[in-house]
């Protein structure tokens, strides 16, 4: 089955995906990455065809399904298996177990397109008719001599002129026999002599008619394809190289379709299959950020460890479901090893991209205890259990998220989230607004200024660099504290919010007067904005999850003063997650969902937000600002677990949000 004949001819192939190692010259819609993101992802694509090939590729029994998964995912489904030999069994098991007989075929790329077996057989055929037209000495040697070929055995000459006639499959397949067969006849000559030539290695007598040592007529025709052998026996330019070069494996669903997956059902092969498909989707999707060394807020916005709606799976009637614990465990599992077998270096090999060796896990994080049980399939107790967060078993924030939507979109607004602080409300819409068609993208707007002063963070970056941060945090820490100690809000004629504002203001309007408001911190912040929303930036609300208020409160009162330069009834909104204050940083009086629906406090808030693991750090500070990539793989983890939370808790309030409506309509 693994190289049977196609009865297509070459008359009827279908266009290759492309010439190059990812097989494709776009990105395939079912990934969601960015038109500006495209670029990356397809040079991710083809690093990660590259890396796969020097593990082994598809006859490397020894990579797990998670490594075959994310190179068919890279390249539309279609990897270049090169020479397997005694392999093919195997790798046709294997195939078969994860796809399904039917579900993948082999085929050949030929002048450009993708054929059936066939195509390639009849230049392989080709080949050897040339090379006898411009050897017409070794013709005559082989008729003159011989009264018949063979390769693996003498009794392949009882395949005669028929290439799917193959009377021992646990040697392998012989075709070289065959086309020199059809050669000699399409020339009009027969074998007159009385001696079997073997045509096989180097101590076989008639080597020299072996495909890996005839020059290919139609150089042009050989992929510049790179295949998994490292020392083809074969030699450049060949017959031989024209046929490894060509062949493709083709999983049928693998192309630019969705990855749906129905209830959960007592097939594990198909579940594992499919959790080993998502995690290719996070790992590719998070390729452009992974392998660099520095990125701006426009790649981080595109959320990329987020599950692509294309990729959500469904329940008997077609609607997405939520992900089982399990499935989300297996697909954790999967990402595990992904990281492991693409980045980390050997010896002989090297990581994705030349990007440096990953850190390892950090030390303090329980996650990386409760991952080490997963990667080795050992039960979770409960304290390694609460290393993955849960957002259904956190009251405040599972109750506080679907507040989220009812405040923005619900009232016909339109969110602006804090840079990392303000991503998980992000993530929520985003999922909530595929769930019921729209379009992801008009969630994806933030805006970055850091919220804590660099004397009280804990957290090593490089924001002590930029003067003008420091003096915009502690410009902002001061108005927070003299608004709270300002006597005529001790009095009660004037709220601390409304005292901060009008510091903001005035701190702006001084700016603008004395001319430098084009040097001033708060200008290329502005100007992170306005290019989010050039249509203007009119009835946005500033989205925080979890903080004091003040940067959220700035950033609308910033809005307001310009927005009202051309409108005097401009209205910045802003919408807290639930944090009220610290000694350090008092709250403003800022709406917050927590207090706004009297949602019980708990011990968990701030646990589902790991800074400690966030694996980006500021690095440069202008109107786009960078952040320096952290090679720490558990952090990845990290967020696409929570990521898939999300998913999940967005999924449930979807669903109960849309049946309670339905039951108020009827009644």
């Amino acid at each position: 089955m693994f190289d049977r004949r196609d009865d297509q001819s070459h008359s009827s192939m279908t266009p290759a995906l492309s010439g190059g190692l990812s097989h494709h010259a776009r990105v395939p819609s079912k990934f969601q990455v960015g038109v500006e993101f495209e670029e990356l992802f397809l040079k991710g694509c083809e690093a990660v065809t590259r890396r796969f090939n020097v593990l082994g590729g598809i006859g490397e029994g020894k990579l797990p399904d998670s490594i075959l998964m994310v190179a068919l995912e890279a390249n539309s489904g279609v990897v270049c298996p090169g020479f397997l030999g005694s392999r093919r069994p195997a790798v046709e098991a294997r195939l078969d177990r994860l796809f399904g007989r039917a579900g993948w075929k082999t085929q050949h790329v030929v002048a450009g397109r993708l054929a059936g077996e066939a195509a390639a057989l009849a230049f392989y055929e080709r080949g050897y008719i040339e090379h006898f037209r411009k050897n017409p000495d070794v013709l005559n040697w082989l008729c003159q001599n011989h009264s018949d070929v063979y390769d693996t055995a003498p009794s392949n000459v009882t395949s005669g002129l028929d290439y799917s006639a193959q009377e021992l499959p646990g040697k392998g397949r012989h075709l070289h026999d065959i086309a020199i067969r059809r050669a000699v006849k399409a020339l009009d000559r027969r074998f007159e002599g009385t001696e079997l030539l073997e045509v096989r290695g180097p101590n076989s007598k008639g080597f020299c008619l072996s495909p890996g040592e005839i020059p290919f007529a139609f150089p042009d025709l050989i992929p510049k394809t790179e295949i998994p052998t490292v020392r083809p026996w074969w030699k450049p330019g060949t017959i031989e190289d024209f046929y490894q070069r060509s062949r493709r494996i083709v999983v049928l669903q693998f192309a630019d379709t969705n990855c749906v997956l129905s209830e959960q059902g007592n097939q594990p092969e198909q579940n594992a299959s499919f959790c080993a498909r998502v995690a290719s989707r996070f790992f590719l999707r998070m390729l452009p950020i992974t392998t660099a060394s520095q990125v701006g807020l426009g790649h981080l916005n595109e959320l990329p460890w987020m599950l692509d709606k294309n990729t959500f799976p469904s329940d008997a009637s077609g609607l997405p479901r939520a992900l089982t614990t399990e499935e989300c465990r297996s697909i954790i599992r999967a990402l595990h090893e992904q990281f492991t077998h693409f980045f980390r270096k050997s010896t002989n090999s090297e990581a994705l991209l030349g990007a440096n060796p990953w850190l390892g896990f950090e030390k303090s994080a329980e996650f990386v205890l409760a991952l080490n049980c997963l990667v080795e399939k050992r039960p979770l107790d409960y304290e390694q259990h609460k290393g993955f967060p849960d957002f259904s078993d956190m009251q405040v924030w599972s109750n506080a998220l679907k507040h989220f939507w009812s405040h923005t979109y619900g009232e016909g607004k339109r969110p602006l989230h804090l840079a990392r602080d303000g991503w998980i409300p992000m993530e929520y819409l985003s999922y909530r607004s595929d769930l019921i068609g729209q379009d992801r993208e008009h969630c994806k707007r933030s805006v970055y200024i850091p919220g804590t002063s660099i004397r009280s963070s804990l957290t090593k970056n490089n924001r002590g660099q930029s003067a003008d941060l420091e003096h915009l945090v502690e410009t902002l820490t001061n108005f927070a504290v003299e608004s709270i100690e300002n006597p005529v809000v001790a009095e009660g004629t004037k709220s601390v919010r409304d005292d901060f504002c009008d510091r903001v203001r005035s701190w702006i309007a001084a700016r603008g007067e004395d001319g430098s408001d084009r040097a001033s911190v708060w200008r290329p912040i502005y100007e992170q904005i306005k290019e989010q929303f050039p249509d203007g930036t009119s009835n946005l609300v500033v989205v925080d999850s979890d903080g004091t208020g003040k940067s959220a409160q700035f950033i609308a009162t910033m809005l307001e003063y310009f927005a009202r330069q051309d409108d005097p009834r401009a209205s910045i909104g802003v919408l807290l997650g639930g944090m009220k204050g610290t000694a350090f940083s008092p709250p403003l009086g800022v709406p917050n969902i927590a207090d706004m629906y009297m949602l019980p406090s708990d011990s968990t808030s701030g646990r589902h937000l790991p800074d400690a693991r966030w694996p980006f750090s500021f690095a440069e500070y202008s109107p786009d600002p960078k952040f320096n990539v952290e090679k720490h793989p558990a952090r990845y983890l990290v967020l696409c677990w929570r990521s898939m939370q999300l998913y999940n808790q967005a999924v449930r309030d979807t669903y109960s949000t849309n049946a309670s409506e339905e039951s108020t309509s009827a009644s």
